[in-house]
Order: structure tokens, then sequence, then C-alpha cells
């Protein structure tokens, strides 16, 4: 099987980046640029590991698959999770209102893109967080603090 020089990798992976860029770009307008931003730097972080042969030939012994495709999964995913991230925290993780912002359905469909995203840390921590300043208005309305408001 020929291999591909190490010169030839660098190019590969720039072009990967420039088209995941020219994608999130179709989304300006529709989210806030910051968003896109965010996005584009997660994809840059994401291929940064694949720019080595070395680096190449590892993720096709381990997956099994080619690296270009590797590279094409970990640049989709880079990106599905920053704007998923950026849409729940602006919406305060309202799961309704960042399903509707991204286009993705009810709240169920959010569900499992946080879980395939690997954002379930952060979903836990800010239900965590909400719970806490449910109880914080609680108890500053004189509600009893086992209570809910």
């Amino acid at each position: 099987m020929p291999q591909l020089p190490d010169s030839a990798v660098g190019p590969i992976v720039a072009l990967g980046l420039d088209q995941a860029r020219r994608a999130l770009a179709s989304y300006e307008g529709h989210v806030p640029a910051a968003w896109v931003q965010r996005a584009v730097a997660a994809v840059t972080e994401a291929v940064v590991p694949f720019a080595s042969m070395a680096t190449f030939l590892d993720v096709t012994a381990a997956t099994g698959t080619n690296a270009l495709s590797a590279i094409g999964r970990a640049v989709s995913n880079a990106a599905r999770r920053s704007l998923l991230l950026s849409a729940l925290e602006d919406a305060d993780w309202s799961l309704t209102t960042a399903g509707a912002t991204l286009r993705l359905g009810q709240s169920g469909t959010v569900l499992r893109a946080i879980r395939d995203l690997g954002l379930h840390a952060e979903y836990e921590a800010a239900k965590r967080a909400m719970f806490g300043r449910r109880r914080a208005g609680a108890v500053d309305a004189g509600a009893p603090p086992n209570e809910e408001p």
C-alpha cells in the first residue's frame, strides 16, 4: 500500500480545515458570529493532532478506517459540539430554545446530541448551577430551603 509522504499531510489537513471553515461560514447570519468563530477555533484545534504522518498511521491502525475519515469525523464533531455548546450557553441551557435555534427539533434530539458530542459533564454542571440558583431564590423569598419555589 503506497504511503503519503510527510509533505502531503499538511496540505490534506489544510484542505479539510478550509472546507470546514467554508461550511461554518454558511451559518453566519443565522447564528451569532461569535458562535462561528468559536466553532472555527474548535475545528482548528481538532485537526492539529493529524498534522503528522505518524498520527495518520496511528489513526488508521487504531480505527481500522482511513485517516481522512477520522479527520472528517473530528472536524464535524468539533464544529457540532462547539455550535451546540454556544447555543445551550446562550439559551441558559434551555434544551427547547437551543434546539429551536439550531433547528434540531425537540429537547430529546438535543439530549442525544449532548450525549453524542460529549457535553454530558457540561450539561450536568449547568443543571447543578441552575438548581443552586433556584434554591438560592427560594431562600431569598422566605421559602424553606428544602422545598423548591
